[in-house]
């Protein structure tokens, strides 16, 4: 395999960071083979993420070394949902070993949504086959997969346990050396974004070296994911490494550094039952992370990125009360947006500020304009059609690019705007 771009792994068994390189030239066959054996169930995975996480399973299993010296090493899973994640790294480790030195733990609440259990197919037909979604059921069912992989021992122990009441100790004690990666698929709120920022900047749970991986970073519903990243790029705790423009960046811890609370200004949510529209910091704190980060992936040439954030802008807005600006923003977008990427991402920003303006909830609602026809013209749809299956097969590179600063960005306020949040 030819080195594309690397990135440093921590190696604790000798107590520093070593260079390891970090590439894949052809991820397809393996997210292919993985998804296969995966069958179908419930996961909140796409391509590049099963491609991520298997690539970095398999250069973990590689630094953990070979007979006498084989060591164990721990990766932390917040936020189990199906155990999905956990097993693409066990996947990746299985590769490079059928007896792999990997740990992961799993950590969830196991309980899923009403409307699921009654409508999501993949999740009816798993609770018909394993009677519930607790732990003895998936892990029943991550036993049988991992035995079908070659894997002498399923290294996936599941917790049921609410970060809320997870002392940070705990986890220290499982993983006496630290984890190696922290998978972040659990700050559904702003409050459990800033128990799991304490988990990121503990140095006994989250060392220097770990690998942190936000799999809401560009989550509608869960914006303080984006936030809480620019903060702890900010502080200087963590670098930012770019995989690709389909990749979910990847951090890694580069210093220790306290942050504070990262939701720092939490209030009711304008919807009720809506978490997304619950103010969770200053205006002018949010779209300053979001323009960093745009500017970021602008920089590296990941279009699709800082639209998705631009939209998030829009939620930004919306959360403060600031519907004219949404709705100025949302036309600009619009007159500016690629006929490359579909526009699912701006037409869900359109969908949130009309359930904000009339109290309906409809995400059927198009925003019906010329651009928007264009791009979702039959040649439009076609020619993204064929471009997302390429990608596909393109190599997944961990640069070593590290995160710019970006000033403060100020949001002015209209005088309407001002009487209408004063009263």
């Amino acid at each position: 395999m030819s080195r594309l771009e690397y990135s440093q792994i921590g190696d604790f068994r000798r107590g520093h960071a070593v260079k390891h390189y970090l590439s894949s030239l052809f991820s397809y066959r393996g997210v292919r083979r993985s998804s296969t054996v995966w069958a179908g169930r419930p996961s909140g995975l796409g391509h590049f993420d099963i491609a991520l996480y298997i690539l970095i399973g398999r250069e973990l299993e590689r630094q953990s070394g070979h007979g006498s010296d084989k060591r164990g090493y721990w990766i932390l899973d917040l936020g189990t949902y199906f155990g999905h994640s956990a097993f693409a790294v066990a996947y990746g480790a299985s590769t490079v070993s059928k007896d792999p030195a990997l740990n992961v733990l799993s950590i969830d609440l196991f309980e899923q949504p009403k409307y699921l259990l009654a409508s999501a197919p993949e999740v009816v037909q798993f609770v018909k086959e394993y009677g519930s979604t607790e732990p003895d059921a998936i892990g029943r069912w991550l036993d049988s997969i991992c035995g079908r992989i070659g894997l002498k021992r399923n290294p996936i122990r599941l917790m049921k346990q609410d970060v809320f009441e997870l002392p940070a100790q705990d986890l220290a004690a499982i993983a006496p050396e630290g984890y190696r990666l922290i998978a972040v698929d659990c700050a559904k709120t702003p409050e459990v974004m800033n128990r799991v920022s304490e988990f990121l900047t503990d140095p006994l749970v989250c060392r220097t070296g770990t690998k942190i991986l936000f799999q809401d970073l560009f989550d509608w519903h869960a914006p303080w994911n984006a936030y809480a990243l620019w903060r702890l790029l900010k502080a200087g705790a963590l670098s930012l490494r770019g995989a690709g423009p389909q990749v979910t960046p990847l951090a890694e811890k580069v210093a220790q550094r306290q942050t504070g609370t990262i939701c720092d200004n939490i209030q009711p949510s304008r919807i009720s039952g809506e978490t997304w529209s619950t103010p969770f910091t200053t205006l002018e704190n949010e779209v300053a992370a979001l323009e960093g980060l745009a500017g970021m992936f602008r920089e590296w040439g990941y279009t699709e990125f800082f639209l998705r954030l631009d939209c998030l802008k829009v939620g930004a807005l919306l959360r403060a009360g600031r519907l004219e600006q949404a709705e100025t923003l949302i036309t600009k977008l619009d007159q500016t947006w690629p006929a490359g990427v579909r526009d699912s991402y701006l037409q869900n920003a359109y969908c949130r500020m009309m359930h904000l303006k009339t109290g309906r909830k409809d995400l059927s609602l198009v925003f019906d304009t010329s651009g928007h026809r264009a791009r979702n013209s039959f040649l439009a749809r076609t020619l993204r059609g064929i471009s997302g299956r390429l990608q596909y097969f393109k190599p997944i590179a961990v640069s070593t690019q590290d995160h710019p600063t970006e000033p403060p960005v100020q949001i002015k306020t209209t005088e309407k705007e001002t009487k209408a949040q004063a009263g």
